[in-house]
């Protein structure tokens, strides 16, 4: 970033400018790189938010590193990530933070423990440097021994406090490295996975049920949709149509995509239909796939399409039975979508064509539909 950032500030800045009063000769500059910079309103600054989102980072970063040993790929969604912690303002900042966390993590839901002599063990070791340094020979072996005989509540009493009493001994702020340990039924546990630091305690929900391997078949085939948008430098804003075809009636990816459809459909933003509802005017821009890794012989095409009208077979073989729905199909298709709205418009909803010295008279949303959102 260092070699850009002065450029994209010096932008920044130059829009800005506009709405600058050019009296104002400490704002008003010729670049961003004349200004000094400013001071900060120490009073803005909210200690709560800032300890609020520590926690959401160390709570994301615990759980891919959780991820990362169980070489669980962030494109599997996972039932449930719970958060350990015996401060209720702790588990309250998890909470208004909780769809970054899912996000982040890919998991359906967050929940939150508070009972954490169920879940962790507070363990301690002293820092040697800075305790032989204040105590000098006071710090001993004996000293070393009664350390370690702290108890999970000390430790957490001496991390809220920031200092505790041992015996006549004051422990100060930093001379003991404290470390939350999950106990080792959930080390060793088949159903979760976990890890921890001083700020979160993350559990993940490592099985894969049947709903979550299919929820994750669909994200991947919506992610290759996005890929592929992207490929061939379509904007997020340009109107396109996406339809899939199966490689067999029985295709599991198939099913997955009936199902899960209207979640693809919320992503893209744009419509999403089988390949039985391509119209023959149809001008695919681009096309990707995806095999199910379970199955090599099941494989979805996917295809991104410029708008096109699409013709009710059905509705146009009964007002006019001697018109090709299919020939209709790639005339309209030589309309852009701009002019054959400017047309139906014009026409108080119908489409006047002369095919093959015929005269037919189409009406919108019964002979046709100028594209997919349109239907």
């Amino acid at each position: 970033m260092s070699c850009i950032t002065p450029f994209l500030t010096e932008h920044l800045y130059q829009n800005l400018r506009n709405g600058i009063d050019p009296a104002d000769a400490e704002l008003y500059q010729k670049s961003v790189h004349f200004l000094q910079i400013p001071d900060y309103n120490e009073a803005l600054l909210d200690e709560r938010v800032e300890t609020r989102f520590a926690r959401m980072q160390s709570a994301i970063e615990n759980g891919r590193l959780i991820r990362d040993r169980k070489n669980l790929s962030l494109k599997r969604p996972l039932k449930c990530v719970v958060l350990v912690d015996n401060d209720q303002e702790a588990l309250e900042d998890f909470q208004q933070v909780a769809s970054y966390i899912t996000e982040e993590l890919n998991c359906l839901e967050l929940k939150t423990e508070q009972n954490e002599d169920e879940y962790v063990e507070y363990k301690c070791a002293p820092d040697n440097r800075l305790m032989g340094a204040a105590l000098g020979k006071g710090f001993n072996k004996k000293l070393k021994q009664d350390i370690a005989k702290l108890t999970s509540a000390q430790l957490r009493a001496y991390l809220k406090d920031g200092s505790m009493m041992l015996g006549d001994l004051k422990l100060e702020a930093g001379w003991l490295k404290v470390e939350k340990i999950f106990k080792a039924q959930y080390q060793k546990s088949d159903e979760w996975a976990c890890a921890s630091s001083v700020a979160s305690a993350v559990l993940l929900a490592t099985t894969l049920d049947d709903n979550l391997i299919r929820m994750g078949h669909s994200r991947e085939m919506t992610n290759r949709i996005q890929k592929l948008r992207k490929s061939v430098g379509i904007s997020i804003d340009d109107q396109i149509e996406v339809f899939y075809k199966a490689s067999t009636h029985d295709s599991q990816l198939l099913s997955i995509l009936e199902e899960f459809g209207d979640q693809v459909r919320k992503v893209i933003k744009m419509p999403f239909l089988p390949g039985s509802c391509m119209s023959a005017g149809s001008c695919p821009i681009g096309e990707t796939f995806y095999e199910n890794p379970d199955n090599a012989g099941d494989v979805v095409h996917l295809f991104v399409c410029k708008p096109a009208a699409i013709v009710e077979a059905e509705e146009v073989k009964k007002s006019f039975p001697d018109v090709d729905p299919d020939f209709l199909a790639k005339v309209l298709a030589n309309y852009s979508q701009a002019s054959l709205k400017k047309l139906v418009d014009e026409q108080s909803g119908s489409l006047k064509l002369s095919l093959d010295g015929q005269e037919v008279v189409l009406k919108h949303k019964t002979h046709f539909f100028l594209n997919a959102k349109d239907k």
